[in-house]
């Protein structure tokens, strides 16, 4: 039986929405196939580790003093993760495969990959570049615009573009006194976003000048950096989730979250809304689109999963533009919420038609086949330049 363990929590905004997910996973994966440690990453970034961990009631008001909780270490040198009992490290076990369930923060922006990379644990999803790269909204939309993907207009904000203060980023989005024609503009309403968020967080969309600059401020709070894009007001959303590696994908079926307010907010997506109450009727699976539209996303969708070199499972959301029957995409997921299981769990024909352990296994599957296979590539190069070298430059 191979050792699993599960990476949860974290210190993210979206903690709460990553413990679901980690507790999902835990319960989802086969026992008699794997060996199931539940690592749980609290608010301030301590790992732990508690069998009862299985349970979401052991989550909601967690002590780091209970007495089956212990806190973990990891050990570069043997890629062991050993518990801390009375001041004294016990092993825990050698993972085969971490599968990640962090959401944002360090667990979804490539850190936490790099630190399994470094101790040469296989690791479930995307690597360290596209996950970094997925993560920064801003930069995820001027690589999509030079592969030729159709994006929402958008104006960046930079970290020193913030420090110039509020209406220097107002006049930079809406274009104040500047008249170089080279300049793109945005109109209202207009999506402001923070760089390095998901799930909805500081997300907020203005119609006037108060509620651009009351919007940058909150975006604020959470990053430096933003994103403005113009809002598409007659538009479908719809989210696809990819599965597989560098040398193939598969795509699930197409969901349509289905809102009341002009973007799918926060408690829509996780908790229900005023008029949501359950997530069944949160979600049309699958969409009721065009067929022709169907297509072009499932490609959109297997072409991004390739350029970008992600693994694993991921959700690509798009926007239909129902004025101009037009595509663009949105945002890229590399560790979505729930690993998006629905999606393929609900397929109604074909291979696509997943329970959730078999989408677990064949993620573990994955993560050890492309372990294995960098495993076999060339990390060092034998050379006489320390024996010959003799100071002063190169």
């Amino acid at each position: 039986m191979k050792n699993i363990a599960v990476i949860f929590g974290g210190k993210s905004v979206e903690h709460d929405v990553s413990v679901i997910t980690g507790v999902q996973v835990l319960n989802a994966l086969d026992k008699q196939k794997y060996n199931v440690y539940p690592i749980y990453i609290n608010r301030q970034g301590r790992w732990f580790f508690s069998e009862s961990f299985f349970d979401l009631n052991a989550l909601k008001n967690f002590n780091e003093k209970a007495k089956n909780a212990h806190e973990v270490l990891i050990n570069f040198n043997d890629k062991t993760l050993y518990k801390k009992n009375k001041n004294k490290l016990k092993k825990l076990c050698e993972p085969e495969c971490v599968i990640l369930a962090v959401h944002g923060g360090n667990g979804e922006n490539g850190a936490l990959q790099g630190l399994l990379a470094c101790c040469d644990i296989p690791f479930s999803g995307t690597a360290v570049l596209g996950s970094a790269i997925c993560m920064d909204k801003i930069i995820t939309k001027y690589l999509l615009q030079n592969l030729g993907f159709k994006v929402c207009e958008f104006c960046a904000l930079s970290e020193q573009d913030s420090s110039k203060g509020i209406n220097f980023c107002i006049d930079k989005i809406l274009g104040g006194k500047s008249k170089k024609p080279e300049d793109k503009f945005l109109k209202f309403p207009i999506i402001i976003k923070p760089a390095n968020l998901g799930s909805s967080i500081g997300i907020n969309i203005c119609n006037n000048k108060k509620e651009l600059a009351n919007a940058i401020d909150i975006a604020h709070q959470y990053d430096s950096r933003i994103l403005a894009e113009e809002a598409i007001t007659n538009k479908i959303e719809i989210n696809a989730s990819v599965l597989g590696d560098g040398i193939g994908c598969e795509v699930s079926l197409l969901e349509k979250p289905v809102s009341w307010q002009q973007f799918l907010t926060f408690d829509e997506k996780y908790i229900g809304s005023k008029s949501t109450k359950n997530k069944d009727n949160m979600r049309e699976i699958p969409a009721k689109i065009g067929e022709e539209q169907e297509k072009l996303i499932k490609t959109y969708a297997k072409d991004i999963f390739m350029h970008f070199n992600l693994s694993g499972v991921v959700r690509i959301d798009f926007i239909i533009d129902n004025d101009k029957n037009e595509v663009y995409v949105n945002e890229i997921n590399t560790i979505p919420g729930s690993l998006s299981f629905y999606l393929w769990d609900k397929a109604e024909l074909g291979e696509s038609k997943k329970t959730f352990g078999e989408l677990l296994a064949q993620l573990v599957s994955i993560a050890i086949t492309e372990h294995n296979e960098k495993s076999k590539l060339r990390a060092d190069y034998q050379s006489n330049v320390l024996q010959n070298y003799k100071g002063g430059a190169k």
